[in-house]
């Protein structure tokens, strides 16, 4: 049997990064490649005013001071106002993109998700659930993890915006379970 396994990448920009790529070929490139593209991504969303400026208003009615209350609100937003739409070939899309069109698979709700909390200065990791088999890592999904409280994180919450669920819940059990299930079937 396969082993699920994670792979994270912390809050940093990296210089240079496109803001959308289409066809990324990866078979090359490893996790800590596509963390990096993403996060840098992630950095360019959070510093584009327009992101800046929804993630105010999402926010709005939420206390001030409460920052998992922003974040749950941020989360549902993009849980309810973007679909999740898989994808033949693995594109990378800018936030704005993904905004603007409503639509993306993981790696793109969470390039949304992280720019508009970064963008209101809540810290995001990346993290990546795959199957290690022979050495190798297989990338299958990703969702973020939500510094709080943001000044100095004690505690990284989950944030999955893939799925109709509440802000803390967390993909790798159900990922670990759907693997089980697909092995005792034989797929």
């Amino acid at each position: 049997m396969r082993v699920l396994s994670s792979y994270r990448a912390g809050s940093l920009g990296y210089p240079g990064e496109t803001r959308q790529v289409q066809g990324v070929f990866f078979s090359e490139w490893g996790p800590a490649d596509k963390m990096r593209r993403l996060r840098g991504m992630i950095d360019d969303g959070a510093d584009d005013p327009l992101v800046h400026e929804l993630a105010a208003r999402i926010v709005a009615p939420v206390d001030a001071r409460d920052a998992a209350g922003e974040a749950a609100a941020l989360l549902s937003w993009v849980q309810t106002q973007i679909r999740y739409t898989p994808e033949r070939v693995e594109t990378f899309q800018s936030a704005r993109y993904t905004l603007e069109h409503a639509y993306g698979d993981c790696d793109d709700l969470v390039v949304v998700l992280g720019a508009l909390l970064e963008s209101i200065v809540i810290p995001t990791q990346l993290e990546v659930l795959g199957w290690a088999e022979g050495g190798v890592f297989d990338c299958r999904h990703i969702f973020l993890r939500v510094g709080l409280p943001p000044r100095a994180p004690t505690e990284w919450v989950a944030a999955e915006p893939t799925l109709p669920v509440p802000f803390g819940w967390e993909p790798a059990p159900y990922a670990a379970a759907r693997l089980q299930k697909k092995a005792s079937v034989g797929l």
